[in-house]
């Protein structure tokens, strides 16, 4: 396998890229590649690393997750030649596979996944409150709803939107509501 045949030509190439980065990498044989691991700031950073039949290699950097992280999470493709010398391939690592970068990626993702935290405490906290004052509202879709006689009320947590509905058409209901609103309103203003 060509993957056994560079291996330790790759270890100390990640070993130069530790210093250049200030962290450890090892370098594992898997099945067809070379996984080249460390972890920064506590997050996994992955280098993948598939060498073919002509000793080109296909290298492959990942951070984060890219369903949860949104334009945070980091995926990188670069191709270079086996063959090349040890200082020649991790210059190619690290400039192009923007690993001398990975610090200043690792801190957004952990802002943005911060922020997300603090938004989806917020979403449930919004509707503890809601179900504590009605308990009648069901959850489904992440939408509180209710319905009362022929109104139907649908809170949306994430937009903080309130939407009311009266089906019989007799006003009175939301008439109601208004004057609650407006109350609200001038104890406020």
């Amino acid at each position: 396998m060509k993957t056994t045949e560079y291996k330790e030509k790759f270890e100390r190439v990640f070993q130069q890229i530790g210093k250049a980065t200030n962290s450890i990498w090892k370098v594992e044989d898997q099945a067809n590649l070379l996984a080249c691991k460390t972890h920064i700031q506590g997050q996994a950073v992955t280098v993948d690393l598939r060498i073919d039949s002509y000793d080109k290699v296909k290298a492959h950097i990942f951070l984060g997750d890219y369903r949860t992280d949104g334009d945070c999470y980091f995926s990188k493709d670069i191709s270079f030649t086996a063959k090349k010398s040890e200082y020649q391939i991790t210059q190619e690592i690290l400039k192009r596979l923007k690993v001398d970068s990975l610090d200043e990626k690792i801190t957004k993702l952990l802002e943005y996944r911060k922020s997300s935290d603090e938004m989806t405490k917020r979403k449930e906290s919004i509707i503890y409150l809601c179900k504590r004052l009605l308990p009648q509202f069901g959850e489904g879709g992440g939408k509180l709803s209710m319905m009362c006689d022929d109104t139907r009320i649908v809170f949306d947590p994430r937009t903080t939107r309130l939407e009311i509905v009266n089906y019989d058409k007799d006003p009175e209901m939301i008439i109601a509501v208004l004057g609650r609103i407006s109350e609200f309103l001038r104890k406020n203003n």
